[in-house]
């Protein structure tokens, strides 16, 4: 039964719908070349400890569930804020499968899914205060979503065509991320935007962003220090590190605003001297989220470095439900920013002034479901957001 009712879902839950996509009883708006989300989708079984946590030994705490993924989460909560995206993600062929694919069409995402045999899912555990102990990702099906696959499904589409950013998370292989980054560069003037996922999955996106091919990252600092050591290892140029300086102003800037560690701003600057020279003409951005301490953003504007802190919000530890997803949401909500403002044309060339905007909604935005179990918080909306 669940099978079949993929079949027929899959059939329907297509960009065809997306005039009259409906969330909450709500139509969307039909901003359908908007946005283009590619990556994971799986179920979130989540567990907080009551407690301090016994290796070991069993935790007495909470269990829930809920729907996760790091692409999915973003897709998520564009669609709280009325901007109906398209979803390109692999859906298993099993019960897990067949709720997903009512989840989607409920909160109007707009899905194209490519077919596996079983559902990806993924298990957290977290301490009482809502900080990750250890997870298990059980990705194995994304290797269904393969450069072929994204080829056919998208090639086609005068949605993608249309788009104004394409968003990838680290659950693609290097190879299907290099399709898409393709795909874009060929059919579409799209930005790209590559969300890391994870320490492990962040190098997939370090060639193709030395290619200037994609155009905003969003790792932590575990996740840039990866990267930068893979471009500083595959390198076969020698990187002029020292071509990218920090002003003594800037610096100053930062130390009031808890300047990260020393081995950041040289990983930051490895990042930017290993973007192609003839790329000068757009504008490449690396989004450095840093938890309590806000968010760090690295912009080369045409050919110039900008430096800008966007300090979170306080939080106190009472209210902290879980940090699962609350980085995924302030990219969503940063997105949605960029798309409504006027002053912004084109995503392949954003001045720091928009992105730092667009930054503070983001966090408004993952500041909510900091405060929620829930992957995206339900409270996310547009006048929340906006603050009216």
């Amino acid at each position: 039964m669940a099978a079949a009712r993929l079949a027929v879902v899959c059939r329907h839950v297509t960009p065809r719908r997306l005039e009259a996509a409906v969330s909450g009883g709500e139509i969307l708006e039909s901003k359908t070349g908007g946005v283009v989300v590619v990556g994971g989708m799986n179920r979130d079984i989540i567990a907080w400890a009551q407690g301090e946590i016994s290796a070991g030994s069993s935790n007495i705490g909470e269990v829930n569930g809920t729907w996760g993924g790091v692409a999915h989460n973003i897709a998520l909560c564009l669609s709280h804020l009325r901007q109906a995206p398209i979803f390109l993600s692999v859906i298993g062929n099993d019960t897990v499968g067949a709720s997903a694919l009512r989840h989607l069409e409920e909160k109007g995402i707009n899905v194209l899914c490519v077919r596996s045999e079983r559902s990806c899912q993924y298990l957290a555990l977290l301490t009482s205060g809502g900080d990750l102990v250890a997870s298990v990702a059980d990705m194995a099906s994304m290797k269904s979503l393969t450069p072929l696959a994204i080829n056919r499904k998208l090639s086609t589409s005068l949605h993608f065509k249309s788009s104004r950013i394409v968003v990838a998370d680290g659950n693609l292989s290097h190879l299907s991320l290099e399709a898409l980054c393709n795909l874009v560069s060929m059919q579409s003037k799209a930005a790209v935007l590559f969300e890391p996922t994870s320490v492990e999955k962040a190098v997939r996106g370090t060639a193709l962003w030395s290619r200037g091919l994609i155009h905003m990252i969003s790792p932590n600092q575990l996740e840039l220090k990866v990267m930068a050591e893979a471009i500083e290892s595959r390198s076969s140029r020698h990187i002029q590190v020292s071509n990218v300086k920090f002003s003594e102003k800037v610096v100053k800037s930062l130390s009031a605003n808890k300047l990260p560690p020393l081995s950041s701003l040289a990983h930051l600057k490895t990042l930017l001297s290993a973007l192609p020279d003839h790329h000068q003409d757009l504008s490449y951005h690396i989004i450095l989220t840093r938890g309590k301490d806000g968010v760090l953003l690295v912009s080369s504007v045409e050919g110039r470095v900008y430096i800008s802190h966007v300090p979170a919000i306080e939080v106190k530890t009472s209210e902290i439900k879980s940090a699962s997803g609350a980085g995924d949401t302030l990219i969503g909500a940063m997105i949605w920013h960029l798309l409504r403002s006027s002053k912004v044309t084109s995503l392949r060339n954003i001045s720091t002034t928009e992105m730092i905007k667009a930054l503070k909604c983001g966090v408004k935005a993952a500041t909510l479901t900091l405060k929620s179990s829930a992957s995206v918080s339900s409270e996310v909306s547009p006048s929340n957001i906006l603050g009216h």
